[in-house]
């Protein structure tokens, strides 16, 4: 490596020496940059390095996700009677079922005490609300939404 001229190596006394310091100064902040820019690359590569961790556990989530869905050849995969756990027990489908419930537009089950009212507006298509009893819906309680078929919306 060859160092440019020193002042203070030549001789010209005190102003060589200012000369020297200044050169010492302008050395210490080119590091100072370097180091900065080298700080800046590392910060550049750990977001990199995070950003790849992250796909790749995305990736694996949706491969587990993938892998644990049941096909429909397996013996793990939800026959119609889960996904349709009223089929055919609606009102209009079997109303020897059901009683009229005094003084409301819905009917009740005879079997469990289910108060079943018609969706007349129409926003979901044709549904049914189903509610656990009678007083769960005077009450505002939580209800099903149950489609002709049978299955819950």
């Amino acid at each position: 490596m060859v160092l440019p001229l020193i002042p203070a190596v030549i001789g010209l006394g005190r102003l060589g020496f200012l000369g020297y310091r200044a050169y010492q100064g302008y050395r210490a902040v080119r590091a100072a940059q370097a180091a900065a820019e080298a700080a800046m690359a590392a910060d550049r590569a750990r977001k990199a390095l995070q950003l790849a961790q992250a796909a790749s556990a995305a990736q694996q989530l949706a491969q587990t996700k993938a892998r644990d869905e049941p096909c429909g050849d397996c013996d793990d995969a939800k026959s119609d009677d889960e996904e349709k756990p009223y089929a055919g027990e609606t009102p209009k489908d079997k109303p020897e079922d059901f009683k009229s419930a005094k003084g409301r537009r819905g009917s009740i089950k005879n079997s469990d005490g289910s108060y079943w009212e018609k969706d007349f507006s129409q926003h979901g298509g044709s549904e049914w609300k189903r509610w656990p009893s009678l007083k769960d819906f005077e009450r505002g309680k939580g209800r099903e939404s149950v489609r002709p078929d049978g299955s819950i919306r």
